[in-house]
This record gives structure tokens, C-alpha cells and sequence, in this order.
């Protein structure tokens, strides 16, 4: 019997994503909840300085980093980060897989069935990878 809670194709999102520390930061203060201002306070931290470290802009690393984010991505939070990378609105992305922003915000958050989004970008993975290994 097929589990409803992992939808099919979490294989390559699982090892396809290697997160930069503001990526983990970002998904870190993501599932607490918390706007980037509460999260600088908690931290300690100027909200500029805080903003720079999630954008891995920042010149220095914080040492209240290192235990932050250290597991791998759920499969929608990956979902995320790859949106993120592209450049992509929710807006956009939403319109590419045909559902609402509104859903698609509730899928990158696995409070809705994500199996569509991960579908998605396992297709889009599976396309780049076959076009380069072509080429080998």
C-alpha cells in the first residue's frame, strides 16, 4: 500500500539539493514561522546583517549559525529552494504546473498534496540531465 504522506518521486529532490546556509537559514525561520525581523531578533543580529546571511551575501558567518538547518530539505521545502534559484515567482510557477498561487503556497508549505509540484520538478530535472548526459 502506497503511503499518502510521500508522494511519488521524492528520490531525486531528496539528493539533487545541496542547500547554501542562507538557503538553511530561510527554511529554518520558514518553519518557525517567523518574518525575518523576529528571526534577526532572536538571533541577535542587525536585520540588514540577518538579511545578508539568508541571501549568503554576508561578508562574515555568525557563530549561532552552525547547529542551524543541518538536516536535508523535506521535498517540498526543495520545491522551494529550486523556485527560488530559478528566479520564479509563486505567480509563475503556479501557472507553469496549473494550479493557483494559493495552492501552489500551500504545497511548498506540505499543508496540500505536493505529489504535483514534485512530479513537476522531477520532470523538469530528469530533462536537464538526460540533455547533458546525451552529450557524454
Amino acid at each position: 500500500m502506497e503511503e499518502n504522506s510521500k508522494p511519488k518521486g521524492d528520490p531525486i529532490l531528496s539528493y539533487a539539493i545541496e542547500l547554501s546556509q542562507g538557503e538553511r537559514l530561510f527554511l529554518y525561520r520558514r518553519s518557525q514561522k517567523l518574518t525575518q525581523s523576529e528571526m534577526a531578533k532572536e538571533l541577535e543580529l542587525p536585520l540588514l546583517v540577518y538579511f545578508q546571511l539568508e541571501q549568503d551575501t554576508a561578508a562574515t558567518q555568525h557563530k549561532n549559525l552552525i547547529s542551524i538547518g543541518d538536516s536535508p530539505p523535506l521535498p517540498y521545502e526543495a520545491c522551494v529552494i529550486l523556485r527560488r534559484r530559478i528566479g520564479w515567482t509563486q505567480q509563475e510557477l503556479a501557472k507553469k504546473i496549473g494550479v493557483c498561487r494559493w495552492w501552489l503556497n500551500l504545497m511548498e508549505l506540505g499543508r496540500k498534496d505536493y505529489s504535483r509540484l514534485i512530479e513537476w520538478w522531477n520532470k523538469k530535472y530528469e530533462a536537464a540531465h538526460s540533455k547533458h548526459g546525451s552529450s557524454n
